[in-house]
């Protein structure tokens, strides 16, 4: 230990951590434990004396951030406090344990201070949350797939429309080759807007780590109407007023499409009977971009609503609702850097008027991606790795008419026999593959071409955040966003 008065000196306070229902460990200035008591070591999954020889920063100390993301040691519990000699609450971040495990800790801690107000020691105390974020995690989702169960059947309406004008179309194209143009231009319409719903659904319904971008707010509104409209139903009139003018916004668009659908389930629940939902964007001040969402319910009186943003909490029947909803939106809203706030009486309805911070344009000219231009000049050998046929035959079709060299394969077994007979500079990768996944092939054929460039598609991004460094590409695609993918990572080399 580094500090031999603290067994010596203390041993009162020690014997009194040594009982704490609490994990607690004892910090000095330098970051080096110097007491652990029993309960912190076996949460941690060691000894006390291996605890007690390491320092808080130890690389056997695996520390990330509640997503599984880096943890910035700025973060760190033990550097805030001594930076601002002041104590810490609530600190949330995972680590994983010498099993392998990995657990996720809420921590607090204060420093201990001599008679000239140095540090002497840091005390901190934490407790495993693991299962308790499990639990609210799956009511989360459970709250999530509410919604979508709702949406389940005004989703297959619009399907069944989408297909029917694919399928007919591309009759008539058959029937009618010099209207094809016309015809060609039906079916892609209709494609893109199945795959818009598709990524709607999915960005609401899936786990997803938040993807800031600058959007319009109007743009995203108005692409959500649809699946807000199914929400409510036919006895609920959605009326819709969008400012002029642009209202841009830097937060992940998918995170503020689930606080509108949540908004809009609560006031559907609010009007049994029918009613009306207004939705309304505005500029707010020079800063700010101002949603409101109103509803013609029965409003709630002020009890309730001093409780609604509480997680959990709900006046709904037990299989109504998971009380997340207002929670969920409040979380979301203030990690954006905005504010949310409720106004409501009884028999009189209930407003939620959302602020959140103006974002600057994004460039009306973004750079093109080094190379995006010069497909037929930058010629490079692809593996292309799809299971599905289809989707195969055309991704290969289209790769091929922008001169690349391009070998297929249908699963990941054949595609490790494929580079073991030829080496490739780019790898098109399914996620999901039969008998090995996209991931585990890339690992192994890093293993016998290291310099082999990666790029994973999939329309099912459940596990996007473990593809990374590698680029990802969302399906459906199109031979262009494909293209200029492609290029971009060859001209890299």
């Amino acid at each position: 230990m580094s500090d031999k008065t603290w067994t010596t000196d203390h041993a009162l306070m020690q014997a009194a951590l040594d009982a704490s229902l609490f994990a607690v460990t004892v910090l000095d200035p330098t970051g080096q434990i110097i007491y652990c008591n029993e309960l912190a070591a076996k949460l941690l999954g060691l000894t006390r004396s291996t605890a007690e020889s390491r320092a808080y920063d130890a690389p056997q100390f695996k520390h990330t951030d509640m997503d599984g993301g880096p943890w910035p040691d700025e973060k760190q519990p033990f550097v805030r406090v001594m930076a601002t000699g002041e104590a810490v609450h609530g600190v949330e971040h995972k680590i994983e344990r010498p099993d392998g495990r990995c657990i996720a800790l809420r921590i607090n801690g204060a420093p201990v201070k001599n008679e000239r107000s140095e540090i002497k020691w840091l005390v901190f105390s934490f407790e495993d949350i693991t299962e308790r974020r499990g639990i609210e995690e799956a009511l989360r989702q459970a709250q999530k797939m509410e919604a979508i169960g709702r949406l389940a059947g005004g989703v297959a309406h619009d399907f069944n429309n989408l297909l029917t004008a694919i399928l007919s179309f591309a009759s008539l194209a058959r029937s009618e080759p010099t209207c094809l143009d016309e015809h060609l231009d039906g079916i892609v319409d209709a494609a893109e807007r199945a795959a818009q719903l598709t990524r709607q659904l999915l960005a609401f319904g899936r786990q997803q780590i938040a993807q800031p971008i600058s959007f319009d707010a109007r743009d995203e509104v108005t692409a959500t109407v649809r699946l807000i409209e199914r929400v409510l139903g036919e006895d609920v009139a959605l009326e819709l007023n969008l400012c002029r003018g642009p209202c841009w916004l830097l937060m992940d668009p998918n995170q503020l499409q689930q606080v509108l659908l949540n908004l809009a389930v609560n006031a559907r629940d609010a009007m049994p009977n029918g009613g009306r939902l207004t939705l309304s964007i505005e500029r707010g001040d020079s800063e700010h971009v101002l949603l409101r969402v109103s509803d013609t319910g029965h409003g709630m009186d002020q009890e309730t609503l001093q409780k609604a943003f509480e997680p959990f909490f709900t006046t709904k029947a037990p299989d109504k609702g998971t009380g997340l909803g207002l929670s969920t939106s409040h979380g979301i809203i203030t990690q954006a850097g905005g504010s949310i706030a409720l106004f409501s009486e009884p028999g009189r309805g209930t407003k939620v008027e959302i602020s959140l911070p103006l974002a600057a344009a994004p460039s009306l000219f973004p750079p093109r991606a080094r190379g995006a231009t010069q497909t037929r000049e930058s010629r490079g050998r692809i593996l292309l790795v799809e299971d599905d046929p289809a989707v195969q035959r055309a991704a290969l079709r289209s790769l091929e008419r922008l001169g690349y060299q391009v070998r297929a394969a249908g699963s990941g077994v054949e595609a490790l026999a494929l580079l073991q007979a030829e080496a490739s500079d780019l790898i098109i990768c399914d996620l999901v593959l039969p008998g090995m996944s996209g991931l585990d092939l890339v690992e192994r054929a890093a293993q016998e071409h290291p310099q082999l460039r990666v790029l994973f598609v999939s329309g099912y991004s459940r596990e996007l955040n473990r593809t990374e460094p590698h680029p990802f590409l969302a399906k459906p695609y199109t031979p262009e966003s494909l293209g200029e993918r492609v290029a971009s990572l060859l001209a890299e080399r």
